[in-house]
């Protein structure tokens, strides 16, 4: 599980908003794709072992290793069982970043949600997506599931929505197997997961 430190370089914040806000320039992102946004505000475990709000810089990350985020909220059981494991999978992923990220509607209630991870036995740096980056990004609304986005060690989306890493791919392999195997730097066919519960689109689908 790779450690970095963090510089301060963040996406602008919207002033005093009750509800998280979109911010311009983020545009959908295809399996093959490269994500480029530079950081996130975020929630970090301190010393005296609480989380504390602290930057996160994506841009740290780019010294050729993986990626791995999990959308998840530590406030519901199913996903705090899901983010032990991802937690437990990254101690043997020396090549990967890892991150746990929370969605929008509770990402604006820093507060409440360091109270869940200080309860929750947790260590992995926090993403607060307040701006809607992943919904955008990775075309969904997290609604029953938790999801995970996988890059390889040239930060290229490969696995885009998984929803558990026990969950099993086309080509007969698990998320937390294909987890394992881009973090050694094996190539891995990119692929985009159906998103569990997503509502069909009543206008069909974007050309």
């Amino acid at each position: 599980m790779r450690k970095a430190a963090f510089a301060i370089l963040l996406l602008p914040l919207a002033a005093a908003s009750a509800n998280a806000q979109p911010i311009r320039g983020i545009v959908p992102l295809a399996p093959g794709q490269v994500f480029k946004v530079a950081g996130f505000r975020g929630l970090l475990k301190g010393a005296d072992g609480r989380y504390h709000p602290g930057p996160i810089d994506l841009n740290a990350t780019r010294d050729g290793s993986a990626l791995a985020f999990l959308i998840a909220d530590p406030a519901i059981p199913r996903d705090l069982e899901e983010a032990r494991k991802f937690q437990a999978a990254l101690e043997q992923c020396p090549h990967t970043y890892g991150f746990l990220v929370i969605p929008p509607g509770r990402s604006v209630l820093p507060r409440q949600v360091a109270m869940s991870l200080d309860k929750s036995g947790l260590s992995l740096r926090t993403i607060l997506d307040d701006h809607n980056v992943f919904t955008v990004a990775f075309k969904h609304e997290r609604r029953d599931s938790s999801l995970y986005e996988l890059f390889d060690r040239s930060q290229v989306l490969t696995i885009e929505n998984a929803s558990h890493l026990g969950q099993r791919v086309v080509t007969g392999e698990t998320i937390g197997e294909l987890m394992r195997l881009l973090d050694r730097g094996q190539p891995v066919a990119p692929m985009a997961l159906e998103v569990p519960g997503k509502k069909p689109n009543p206008l069909g689908p974007r050309m």
